[in-house]
């Protein structure tokens, strides 16, 4: 079995495009050395081509790195729902906990002593909660940014391959002569796959 790794995922995103490692690194202006190294988990690409590698073949950055097995994204925003719940959960039992050790310290019958080791929790949960305030604002952040990829992403997939890649190349300040000759390719390798899907499913 095939291990699920970063360089597999680069690969199989590739090669749902129909493009070979040659003509996604011209399109993404990498040589394809360094294409090949990142699809053989030799070299990981950095954040910013990883961008560019989701945006070519139109997936989400979080399927790429093996995050979430739905190309769409949906799957990334629902792991960030969970993590934005998980740290309002948290909130809400740190700020229980601090109400019920207020609620002691307002007894007038407890010693210095007793007094001393409530003090101290209070301090770690005055500690924990903005920590994760931080982290809920930091989650709020990222679902939103999920939400943005998703919606991009759904509106990749609506046009067709061709549309798609186009888009791409026109905001790679190409002549509109170079897009039109990739468009015509991409449409005769789009109708040569038909084709030869047609004579496969024959009898």
């Amino acid at each position: 079995m095939i291990p699920d790794t970063v360089g597999n995922r680069l690969r199989k995103a590739r090669e749902a495009k129909g493009l070979t490692q040659l003509e996604a690194g011209r399109l993404l202006g990498i040589s394809n050395a360094n294409l090949s190294a990142y699809e053989l988990d030799k070299r990981e690409p950095d954040f910013e081509t990883l961008k560019k590698l989701a945006r070519l073949y139109a997936c989400s950055t979080d399927y790429l790195l093996g995050r979430t097995d739905d190309p769409s994204g949906a799957g990334s925003v629902e792991l960030t729902k969970q993590e934005y719940a998980a740290w309002q959960e948290q909130i809400r039992d740190l700020e229980n906990e601090k109400s019920n050790l207020l609620r002691q310290l307002s007894r007038r019958d407890l010693s210095a002593d007793e007094r001393r080791p409530i003090h101290i929790r209070l301090d770690e949960i005055d500690h924990d909660l903005r920590n994760a305030l931080g982290e809920l604002g930091a989650a709020s952040h990222d679902l939103s940014e999920a939400e943005r990829e998703r919606k991009r992403l759904q509106a990749a997939r609506a046009k067709t391959p061709t549309d798609d890649l186009v888009v791409f190349l026109r905001g790679k300040q190409l002549t509109a002569d170079d897009v039109e000759a990739v468009k015509d390719l991409l449409e005769a390798r789009r109708l040569r796959r038909e084709r030869e899907e047609s004579e496969k499913s024959q009898p």
